[in-house]
């Protein structure tokens, strides 16, 4: 009878230090990442363009954006936004592809220090250029507490039709 109730505590204790997670798992090639991210930096051009699309599948906090972004000098210099997206420009952090970079790489490590909660992030999928060694699709994937309405579970940042440019000085 001692045995049992010492392994009904051990039971419980386990169950109350669990419940207090920190230690977020999210699925994430993230040496993949490093690397990518270190071979941009190595070859990025200084004068590029490419379609930058922000998706919130149901997310409901902010509204999607989609703009042609235009680089150069390895500088933001602007943008031209869908016919549908006029009115919604492409924030900041999205204007480079070191700054999508460095997004990715701050909402990851946000995420791994949050406590779990009704919502954080599971799963960050990223597919590359491995040419240009662009993040051409990242997918963020949710975890929601059941019975939540109005909330996805995923929003995506899409890259396309990157074209590196050449810029004559006349």
């Amino acid at each position: 009878m001692q045995k049992f109730a010492i392994c009904i505590l051990c039971l419980f204790g386990f169950i109350f230090i669990n419940c207090g997670e920190t230690n977020n798992r999210i699925i994430f090639d993230h040496d993949l990442f490093i690397k990518q991210k270190h071979a941009w930096k190595q070859t990025k051009p200084e004068n590029y363009e490419y379609h930058f699309t922000w998706k919130g599948l149901n997310y409901g906090f902010k509204p999607g954006m989609s703009a042609l972004i235009i680089v150069e000098n390895g500088q933001y210099i602007n943008q031209i936004p869908d016919e549908n997206d006029l009115m919604r420009e492409v924030g900041y952090e999205y204007q480079t592809i070191d700054k999508i970079y460095e997004l990715i790489e701050s909402i990851y490590n946000q995420h791994l220090k949050l406590n779990r909660t009704d919502l954080y992030i599971e799963k960050i999928e990223i597919n590359y250029d491995l040419n240009n060694h662009i993040p051409l699709l990242t997918i963020f994937q949710y975890y929601v507490e059941p019975g939540t309405t109005d909330i996805g579970k995923t929003d995506s940042y899409e890259i396309k039709n990157f074209k590196i440019k050449n810029i004559e000085n006349d």
